[in-house]
């Protein structure tokens, strides 16, 4: 009964540390920047609202990657920074507006396959062609000249030996906490046994004719008398 308890209040104690760690905490194993440098003309004549706002083209990166990727969103986190480096015009048109995008793209991920799809989308040229189809056709008055792209951070993550697994108590998974509680359980019991075997059972050293009086009778003196003539033992009366 009292190891009955005690497994039960491991797997308890094992599930709400989990629980809590699930959601405060989530440690990613995979990690990459990309940096796009955008360059591109507008026209001078937009009004505010046409003109390009730095949220947009980050919703238009996100939308991108999402429809690209069928992963669940709580196997990683994309960060997106755009800023904008407007030049004055926009060569021998004054009607245009040169100008550059600095868009910085961090994504953090627990799954390796995901980490390598997405590592070599953002390079390549079916990204650009992607992005490129979206600026312009979300305005009108864009134009995207030219896109250049370089990884600037890759942080290869390690998957944990089996020990390093079982013995990191900290992030340990439902699955583990019902399997640690079970070893526990059987240890216990083996434990159990073990001394009512070495301190309960009764001792087996005594052999199988200890419980039986075999002592002889003593022998009367008168019994048996030696009678020299006859050279032998004769019947005392």
């Amino acid at each position: 009964m009292v190891s009955f308890l005690l497994v039960l209040l491991l797997c308890t104690a094992g599930y709400i540390c989990n629980a809590q760690t699930e959601t405060t905490v989530n440690y990613w194993d995979y990690k990459f920047a990309v940096q796009l440098t955008v360059q591109y003309t507008i026209s001078s004549n937009v009004s505010y609202n046409e003109s390009l706002q730095t949220h947009d083209v980050e919703d238009d990166v996100l939308l991108i990657i999402g429809n690209e990727s069928m992963i669940d969103a709580t196997q990683h986190r994309i960060y997106v920074n755009v800023h904008f480096i407007v030049s004055e015009s926009g060569g021998d048109d004054t009607h245009l507006i040169a100008g550059q995008m600095i868009i910085n793209i961090t994504i953090w991920s627990n799954d390796q396959e995901f980490f390598s799809e997405m590592q070599t989308f953002l390079v390549s040229e079916d990204f650009k062609d992607a992005f490129e189809l979206e600026m312009e056709s979300n305005y009108d008055s864009l134009t995207i000249a030219e896109i250049d792209h370089a990884i600037i951070d890759v942080h290869h993550g390690h998957d944990p030996s089996i020990w390093q697994q079982w013995t990191d108590f900290k992030n340990y998974s439902n699955f583990q906490w019902i399997v640690f509680s079970a070893v526990v359980l059987l240890f216990l019991v083996a434990c159990c046994c073990l001394g009512y075997c070495c301190c309960c059972r009764p001792s087996k050293q005594s052999g199988r004719y200890d419980h039986v009086d075999v002592q002889m009778p003593p022998m009367q003196a008168d019994v048996y008398a030696y009678d020299h003539d006859v050279h032998g033992y004769q019947g005392g009366t």
